[in-house]
């Protein structure tokens, strides 16, 4: 689960994994926020989106930030659904990006855990590269 919210200027994004074992539930959670200039990957898409015709100021609206299971939610503020560049296919590109960041890194814990019988940990290893 990924969960963004907007504290201006930037974008926060929290990232949960959710293990459920027979001896626990493990659960992760990362948190990793933009900071200096922001808005450079929204920006980036838009852009070539717009110049490949794909969007345009008439769908602009309606498609750039929607509920990823439902199109039709309003249920809360557009700034904090999911724009198009919040796709994964954008993070090779962006990978400095905190919700890059928070992918990469959720997509690296379940083969780098290891929990023994009566819960204790067998193998966590510590990512340094990943502030």
């Amino acid at each position: 689960m990924i969960h963004k919210r907007l504290e201006k200027p930037a974008y926060i994004f929290t990232g949960s994994l959710f293990m459920p074992r027979q001896e626990a539930c493990l659960v992760w959670t990362l948190v990793s926020g933009e900071r200096g200039t922001t808005g450079v990957r929204e920006a980036v898409v838009a852009a070539e989106l717009f110049n490949a015709g794909k969007l345009t100021k008439q769908n602009f609206e309606r498609s750039w930030a929607q509920d990823p299971y439902d199109a039709s939610y309003r249920g809360v503020a557009r700034s904090v659904l999911r724009f198009i560049s919040d796709d994964e296919i954008y993070d090779e590109r962006f990978p400095e990006h905190p919700l890059s960041k928070i992918r990469r890194i959720l997509a690296t814990l379940p083969a780098s855990v290891q929990v023994a019988s009566g819960g204790r940990w067998l193998k966590a290893p510590v990512k340094s590269e990943y502030r």
